[in-house]
């Protein structure tokens, strides 16, 4: 896929609405066909895919399959997933994406009210020494 806007790092196609059909990631055209968006560092990587050499060859880059709504949804969920993008590839929209997507919270705020609502209320089973409560 070719890139047809001219802004630096390339940001045609940027969108995460569900209603609109996701792009594929926008590689600008001095990029040969064959060439991968894994270009760097390989090793250790979640973005690598099978077996890599000590020498970093081999394995399968996941970002040549990946529309840019994966690639967005992965880097919500994990840090490592944003530490190996900036190891694996030098394309400056990924790394920008890399850099810029926020971290989704790890436990959501009523989650976390409920632990604590829990921790000063009896349990169900002491309460009613495992019986259901019957309607008097």
């Amino acid at each position: 896929m070719s890139c047809t806007c001219t802004t630096q790092p390339c940001t045609c196609g940027v969108s995460v609405m569900p209603i609109e059909p996701c792009p594929a990631i926008c590689v600008p055209d001095q990029i040969p066909a064959l060439q991968t968006l894994c270009d760097l560092s390989r090793l250790d990587n979640v973005w690598v895919d099978g077996p890599v050499s000590p020498e970093g060859q081999g394995g399968i880059c996941m970002l040549d399959n990946m529309e840019e709504c994966q690639v967005i949804h992965s880097l919500q969920r994990s840090q490592r997933a944003k530490d190996d993008m900036l190891k694996v590839t030098s394309n400056l929209y990924l790394r920008n994406l890399a850099q810029t997507v926020p971290l989704l919270p790890g436990i959501s705020p009523g989650d976390t009210l409920q632990k604590e609502a829990n921790q000063n209320s009896i349990p169900f089973y002491a309460l009613f020494r495992g019986q259901p409560p019957f309607a008097q």
